[in-house]
């Protein structure tokens, strides 16, 4: 009995910690990415537990899609988080996995993913790092596990135009959801990532719409 009050305590804590998470991070707009890889973690022990059914829920996707709703972040986005933590946490420990934030988590995550290594204590100090960029850090690990950096080509473009908030984040969800479709690694330069999903975007788009090169 003893047991089962505190798994049952331990549930409520936690989906309480998810909850308000996700209510402080559209609250604030300081500190988001250590609240998100709290919200990652949070989220791990909720969907190992199955602590969603507590919360009156029939999956963890319907859970998932609940929390989405509040961070207004995409399911996909949520899960890539969920699943970043799980394999960046018993490597470099909580205290590094905050201090680098989620978006550098998600550059580590992503190349040990691709690679199959773990990172040096080097590399996971640079990660952790105030001072290292998001960019800086794809670089390094670029660099220690060996990945290909394809040599960009052509000239550098600027597309500039004004959006709301809610326009961009629909712009920042078909560029993430066409760099899914076409497999392109978060390892890789971020303007590289970009160019890959707006020739998908673009791509589709055309053919889509039966529309032929030489009408435009």
């Amino acid at each position: 009995m003893t047991d089962a009050l505190a798994i049952a305590g331990r549930s409520a804590a936690v989906l309480a910690l998810a909850e308000g998470l996700a209510a402080d991070i559209i609250r604030n707009q300081f500190q988001q990415e250590e609240r998100f890889v709290y919200l990652g973690k949070a989220l791990l022990e909720i969907r190992t537990n199955s602590y969603w059914r507590n919360a009156g829920f029939t999956s963890f996707g319907k859970y998932i899609q609940h929390l989405s709703s509040i961070v207004r972040r995409e399911r996909s986005t949520l899960y890539q988080y969920t699943a970043t933590v799980e394999r960046l946490l018993p490597v470099v420990g909580e205290d590094q996995l905050v201090a680098m934030g989620i978006n550098k988590a998600l550059v580590l995550g992503a190349g040990m993913k691709y690679t199959g290594k773990t990172p040096s204590p080097d590399l996971i100090a640079k990660a952790a790092g105030s001072a290292t960029t998001t960019e800086e850090l794809k670089s390094a690990v670029n660099q220690e596990f060996r990945i290909y950096v394809p040599t960009e080509q052509g000239v550098w473009r600027e597309l500039g135009f004004y959006a709301d908030d809610e326009e961009f984040e629909e712009i920042k969800q078909a560029i993430e959801a066409a760099k899914r479709a076409d497999n392109v690694s978060n390892a890789l330069a971020e303007s590289y990532q970009i160019k890959r999903a707006l020739l998908v975007l673009a791509r589709d788009f055309m053919s889509g719409r039966g529309v032929d090169h030489a009408e435009v």
